[in-house]
Formats: C-alpha cells, structure tokens, sequence
C-alpha cells in the first residue's frame, strides 16, 4: 500500500506493521511504541529488476513521511537484488541509528570472506557460460529454465565488477547490477552515521534500539561452516566455458553430476539411457546444461540460508 498521506490516530499502544507493493521484492515497515510516539525498523528494501513495478521510489517517500526520517534500524536481511536494492541516496538524507546484516557480510570476518569470494566466483564464472551459450545462439539459451537461472544469478551477483565481464550481452541488466551493488555498500558504510551491527544465530538483545521490554532475538545465521559446507555445490560440479566468438567450447573443468558408479559408455551393450532415446540429442549436453541451471538456483538458495532472521518479543506479541 501507498497512502499519500501521514495515517492519522496510531494510538501509542499500537505495534503497526506496513507491508509496501514494490513489486517482486520486499519491503515493510515496524512501528513500535515508545514512550508517547514510536521508533521504526524498516525491514529490507528492494525489487528484482524483472519484476519492478516501479513503486519503489513512492514507498521510500512514504516511509520518509511516516517516520519523520528518523529511523531506528534499517533490517537488510541479505544481498539479494529484491531485499536491498531500493537503498539509494536517498536514505543518506534519513537519520538512521543502526543498520543490522547477518554476519556473512561482514568484511573483518574471515569466514564470510572466504564464503563470499568461493559464491562470487562461482556465480561469475556461471554466468560467463550463459552468456557465451546466448552469443552463439544456442538454443538452450533461450529455454524457460535458462531464464529463470540468469534471473537468479543477476538477483545473486549484485556486483559491479561483473558488468565488465557480461559485457554488451549484460547492457540492459547493468543497472540493476550496479544499484545492488551500490545499495550494499552504502548499508555497509553505515549510510551517514549509523551503527553497523553485523549479527548470527544466538544473540539476544534486551530493551534493543532504546525500547523499554522489547527483546530481540536473532535466530539466524548460524556460523557453522558445515552449514556453509551442505549448502556447497560439490566440488567436482564444476564449469566448462563457451567460447563467444564460435570458437566451440573451451574446456576449464568438466562437470560430474553424478558419481562414477551411475556413469556408463552407451556404447556398451545393454545401456539404457536415463532419458527417453526419442528426445535425447545429446545426453551428455542435456545433463551439463540441466546441472547448470540447478547451479544457479542452488546458489541462490544458498543466499537465502544466510538471511537474518530476527524475532520480536513485545508486550507479548512475537513478530518473527
């Protein structure tokens, strides 16, 4: 929703939640009573840029209106396009007290480091063979599948670096890149001068942002690396890349989606083939191209396990 105006009458006793339509993204505001007004969390902000229904500029104003820019914490639960994205220039101009991320963003924390660059290269390098599969025209570029997995790294990458490496098969995906990218470093810099409190599984904060009996209690990211681990691609699922300029492929690793006992040459006598011979042109494409598209969706899941989780415990209501 977009009211134009302040609503009137939240009485002081009244926790509000607002829930704004940006489109395919989130973004909420918390109001919680505090003293005879009310501090406000805002709780991620961001559209993915294929499903922008370009609102998200009003619900920013709006939130500007409702809170007087004053902000007690800004909740970025993770670095997907749809959550942060819409945190431009102009939340500089609020006055914003905290900026809460999990752990895993953390640049001081070397595990979140070594995470970080392992997931970047992966997604760069996936997307380095998507966009050389649509260079040469391959059919399997233009799969409903296909698309579904670009859109998902796009939402994954949020890195400038990567405009430079897509390059003019990128061009209308840039600036959804770039404003990723961007939003997260601003949210990382503590906007103007808010505290940047990076947080994991198990923290409890009493009377948290100043409010007398409100609770918080984060549930989630764990710091566990076998967390990080189970939700690792395996290690001999690697990448081939495809050379742009048709040139064929050219061979960096070769992919195994599954382990040596289930391979076989068709070749030997008695083979069946795992896929109907009727619609198989080539299996071994069929299971590259297939393991590469559920690469890219196994990563993007991977980004959402190491979302912050926050439960709110208020005069007895819990908001999760």
């Amino acid at each position: 929703m977009l009211p134009k105006k302040k609503t009137a009458g939240l009485k002081p006793d009244t926790i509000r939640i607002r829930m704004y339509r940006v489109g395919f993204g989130d973004c909420f505001l918390l109001s919680i009573p505090n003293g005879n007004g009310h501090k406000h969390v805002v709780i991620d902000c961001g559209v993915h840029g294929s499903g922008n229904i370009k609102t998200i500029g009003l619900a920013v104003e709006n939130i500007r209106t409702e809170t007087g820019s004053k902000i007690a914490a800004i909740i970025a639960t993770h670095s997907h396009q749809d959550h942060i994205s819409g945190f431009s220039e102009a939340w500089e101009m609020m006055d914003v007290e905290q900026v809460w991320l999990p752990w895993s963003e953390d640049p001081m924390d070397e595990l979140a480091l070594k995470w970080s660059k392992k997931q970047a290269k992966l997604a760069e390098d996936l997307m380095r063979h998507f966009v050389a599969q649509a260079a040469l025209n391959s059919a399997d570029a233009s799969t409903p599948d296909r698309k579904k997995a670009v859109n998902a790294v796009f939402n994954l990458v949020g890195s400038e670096d990567a405009l430079g490496l897509l390059g003019a098969a990128a061009a209308s995906n840039a600036g959804k890149l770039a404003s990723n990218a961007k939003a997260m470093k601003r949210l990382k810099e503590g906007l103007k001068d808010a505290e940047v409190k990076y947080l994991e599984a198990g923290k409890v904060m009493p009377n948290a942002l100043g409010i007398a009996g409100l609770e918080v209690q984060v549930l989630g990211p764990p710091r566990e690396e076998r967390f990080l681990k189970d939700m690792d691609p395996p290690q001999a699922e690697e990448f081939v890349k495809l050379a742009v300029l048709g040139k064929g492929i050219e061979s960096v690793n070769k992919i195994h989606p599954f382990p040596p006992h289930w391979i076989v040459d068709e070749k030997v006598k008695g083979f069946i083939a795992p896929i109907d011979a009727k619609k198989r042109t080539d299996l071994k494409k069929v299971l590259l191209d297939t393991s590469l598209n559920a690469l890219a969706f196994a990563l993007d899941s991977f980004k959402n396990n190491t979302s912050l989780v926050t439960l709110f415990v208020f005069r007895g209501q819990y908001l999760l």
